[in-house]
């Protein structure tokens, strides 16, 4: 995806009659986020990812405020079962779909992952995360029911939020209707 440049994004918001000291204050978000990856997509607000992926702002707004957003919900049986034979698999509505895939796409593949973990990334090895092991003293396995289900929301946003795109909650725009990318 093209990325947005700061010079371009200020002068975009000039024609729109954007307020000079947002225009500022986002062209530095911009410009932080590219200082420590320039392959993450600076998302500034809702109404900007509104804007880059074509879904209505309306229905983000809906999102956020939980009054849209249906996921479907069935089990499957596992293949090697723990204390369930059976997973819930949740699968969103395709808008909402549409919208995860973008943020994962632009900027989730770009993060780093903690330097702890082994799982659920490029190049992760069982065996090598193992390997860390191998000189303790002491080894405690501990399986953690429900773990994905037991994530909450408000841990996910602490996460984004330690990220370089922690504006991602700001909302310099959203009073101001669409802003391209």
């Amino acid at each position: 995806m093209h990325q947005t440049s700061p010079q371009r994004y200020k002068a975009k918001g000039q024609e729109l009659g954007i307020d000079p000291a947002v225009l500022e204050n986002s062209a530095k978000a911009i410009q932080r986020i590219a200082s420590v990856n320039s392959q993450i997509f600076p998302l500034l607000t809702l109404n900007h990812l509104s804007v880059v992926t074509t879904l209505p702002y309306g229905f983000l707004r809906k999102i956020v405020a939980r009054k849209a957003g249906r996921y479907r919900h069935f089990y499957m049986k596992k293949q090697i079962p723990g204390r369930r034979n059976v997973r819930m698999i949740s699968i969103p509505e395709p808008r909402i779909m549409i919208c995860q895939k973008w943020i994962s796409d632009n900027i989730l593949q770009f993060a780093s992952p903690h330097p702890d973990s082994y799982a659920y990334h490029p190049n992760s090895n069982p065996v090598f995360a193992a390997h860390v092991h191998t000189s303790a003293k002491w080894l405690i396995k501990v399986d953690i029911q429900d773990f994905f289900h037991a994530v909450t929301e408000h841990m996910d946003l602490s996460r984004f939020s330690a990220a370089p795109s922690s504006h991602l909650s700001g909302k310099p725009f959203e009073s101001q209707g669409a802003f391209p990318a």
